[in-house]
């Protein structure tokens, strides 16, 4: 589509139109006047998100999916109606096929309502309904709405209820160091990713290796073939990672520990968020500044050598927040990684009150 290469091209100038005001403005700037810079950037290509509820997950063919979509601001979480129709997709993950698809106008109070009816020649196996907007074609699809359901068909065979494990061609392997990369001598996560040929995460083992096959640790993948193990690399040994899935095994070099650079450790616990900066010791970390932005927020405190810190969940908004070490005169970024603040869920008491025969409403 031009027009969709021709907005993410747009998007990327504004981007780095962004980032060079980030990176040249002056220490006695006020973090307002970033906060202005981003704020801008998202004024001129606002960003969709859309939420969509199911009455359920699961349905037989012939039966009716009913459903309700919401269009936030990605940056805020807030109420956003600029796009007037969302498409609908139902699709076949086994076949990967797409089933049905529907345009829906949302009501005089920015709601998407319908129903869409499933045809009875449905197999059965796993569907997923994918719902977006024209608008956000133009970007990635990090904010399209992807829900899985499972659908039965009682004319099938019992055979076929089974459980379908399916084949694949061939596993990939994506390691990612928390921070960005390594650091010689230090103690860092290292995250993982296995995808089948189809894009899809898959199950695996895990077997960390030395250069000469000797075995330093194995795990699993943990959820959608995502995982993380905990690993110490020197700058002069190299180290591999094996996953084994589905009769398929794939190899791949950790990246090389630098010598000299800066990173960082993330962990959630509770109501708070705790950042530990560290550098190798060529590195003044009092030089350094954590910024946090993204999802509405923007925020730039300090870094202190050795010194944890804590931030409390109620000070961020909720979506993904990135969290970037930078150099405070330069604006140079060496280290950086995302995180995922949940939205506080809304609790409420119900109390059961006791009625007297003769009392009267």
């Amino acid at each position: 589509m031009v027009v969709s290469k021709i907005m993410k091209n747009i998007t990327a100038i504004l981007f780095l139109y962004c980032i060079g005001a980030l990176n040249g403005y002056s220490q006695s700037d006020s973090v307002a006047q970033i906060s202005d810079y981003i704020l801008d950037y998202y004024q001129k290509v606002p960003m969709e998100k859309i939420h969509v509820h199911t009455d359920r997950s699961c349905y037989a063919s012939g039966d009716t999916i009913w459903f309700r979509a919401y269009l936030v601001d990605a940056a805020t979480n807030k109420p956003y109606n600029r796009s007037k129709f969302i498409y609908t997709e139902l699709r076949d993950d086994t076949a990967d096929t797409l089933v049905v698809r529907y345009k829906i106008k949302s009501d005089s109070a920015g709601i998407f309502a319908n129903a869409i009816p499933l045809p009875q020649t449905l197999k059965s196996g796993g569907y997923t309904l994918v719902s977006y907007t024209k608008w956000m074609q133009n970007f990635s699809n990090d904010q399209f709405s992807f829900k899985r359901m499972q659908i039965v068909n009682s004319k099938e065979p019992f055979a076929s209820l089974q459980p379908h494990y399916r084949s694949v061609n061939k596993i990939a392997l994506s390691l990612m160091p928390e921070g960005g990369h390594l650091l010689d001598g230090f103690s860092q996560f290292l995250a993982f990713k296995v995808i089948d040929d189809k894009g899809l995460g898959v199950d695996a083992n895990i077997t960390l290796t030395d250069e000469t096959g000797k075995v330093l640790q194995t795990t699993r993948t943990q959820h959608l073939g995502m995982g993380k193990m905990l690993v110490h690399v020197r700058s002069d040994e190299q180290l591999f990672v094996e996953a084994e899935a589905m009769g398929k095994t794939v190899r791949v070099a950790v990246p090389k520990a630098l010598k000299s650079g800066v990173s960082l450790s993330v962990t959630q616990h509770g109501d708070k968020v705790h950042i530990q900066p560290f550098a190798t010791a060529d590195i003044d970390l009092h030089r350094m500044s954590l910024v946090l932005y993204g999802a509405g927020n923007i925020m730039e405190i300090p870094v202190m050598a050795n010194k944890l810190i804590t931030i409390p969940k109620s000070d961020l908004r909720p979506g993904v927040v990135n969290i970037a070490i930078v150099e405070q005169t330069e604006r140079t970024v060496y280290a950086e990684r995302l995180i995922f603040i949940r939205e506080e869920a809304t609790s409420m008491s119900v109390t059961h009150a006791r009625c007297d025969e003769d009392s009267r409403f």
